[in-house]
C-alpha cells in the first residue's frame, strides 16, 4: 500500500496584506528589549530567592533560639498543674500564630517577585505590540 506523502500548502502573502517586510533592524531592537526584559525578569526572581531564603533561614534560627529557651522549662519535672498547663498551651498557641505569620512573610516576598518580575515582560509584550503596529501602518 503506498503511502501519500504530505504537502505542505502554499504561503500567500496576499492572503495577509496588512504585514510588511520585515525591518530587520525594527527585528533585532525588538530581540534586543525581549532578551532585556528576559535577563531583568530573571535578575528580580533570582534576588526575590535569594530573600526568601536569606529571611527563610532567618526565621529558623529565630524559632530555633526560641524552642531552646522554652524547652528548659519543658524537661524540668514539674506538677501537671493548670498553671504549667495553660502556659505551655499559650506557648504553643503563640508559636503557631508565629508559624504563620512566618508563612505569610515568605509568601509576600515570593508574590511580589513574582508581581515584579511579570510587570517587566508585561511591559515589554506590551511595547513590541506597539512597535508591531507602528511597523504594519
Amino acid at each position: 500500500m503506498a503511502t501519500q506523502g504530505y504537502e505542505l500548502p502554499k504561503f500567500d502573502m496576499s492572503m495577509m496584506p496588512m504585514m510588511k517586510p520585515a525591518d530587520a533592524e525594527a527585528v533585532m531592537a525588538a530581540q534586543r528589549r525581549n532578551l532585556e526584559a528576559m535577563t531583568n525578569a530573571g535578575q528580580i526572581l533570582a534576588d526575590g530567592a535569594r530573600s526568601f531564603a536569606q529571611r527563610q533561614n532567618e526565621i529558623v534560627q529565630a524559632r530555633m533560639s526560641d524552642f531552646n529557651a522554652k524547652a528548659g522549662s519543658y524537661m524540668k519535672p514539674q506538677q501537671a498543674d493548670a498553671a504549667s498547663v495553660q502556659g505551655q498551651v499559650d506557648d504553643a498557641k503563640s508559636a503557631y500564630e508565629q508559624a504563620v505569620s512566618d508563612t505569610r512573610e515568605l509568601m509576600e516576598i515570593v508574590a511580589k517577585a513574582q508581581a515584579d518580575a511579570l510587570r517587566v515582560v508585561n511591559q515589554c509584550v506590551l511595547s513590541n505590540l506597539e512597535e508591531m503596529k507602528k511597523l504594519a501602518a
